[in-house]
């Protein structure tokens, strides 16, 4: 991971809890540390930077099957792995997260940040 370039993005649920699970995951990416972390804000256009090897792992939840439906079949026909940030052998194009990367070896990095800081029910989840 340490000459991996990232792609995470702040979410729209500004929650404290989303909002301290997306920095927490970002400060141990950095600590690793990370090549490179980046936020483009435009989840097909990280995804394509994926498939064309100018990064090497971009995840988010909170986004809509519209954000990275196209990005899914490009990331694949380019070779890399899409999947849920729940795991590499999960992928529901309406749960609204995506995992993507150049190898699953990259990915399931992600997928454990996104487990250990459970980033998908902090953004997911919003309290009254």
């Amino acid at each position: 991971m340490k000459d991996a370039v990232v792609f995470v993005h702040q979410c729209y649920n500004r929650s404290e809890d989303a909002v301290t699970a997306t920095v927490a995951m970002q400060t141990e990416l950095l600590k690793m540390p990370v090549q490179g972390l980046r936020n483009n804000g435009a989840a097909a256009l990280d995804m394509c930077f994926v498939a064309a090897g100018r990064a090497d792992a971009y995840f988010e939840v909170g986004i809509y099957a519209w954000d990275y439906a196209a990005g899914t079949i490009i990331v694949r026909e380019a070779g890399g792995v899409v999947h849920s940030v729940e795991g590499a052998d999960t992928f529901d194009l309406m749960g609204r997260n995506v995992c993507c990367g150049c190898s699953t070896t990259i990915t399931q990095y992600a997928v454990d940040l996104a487990t250990k800081y459970k980033y998908k029910d902090a953004v997911l989840t919003t309290k009254a």
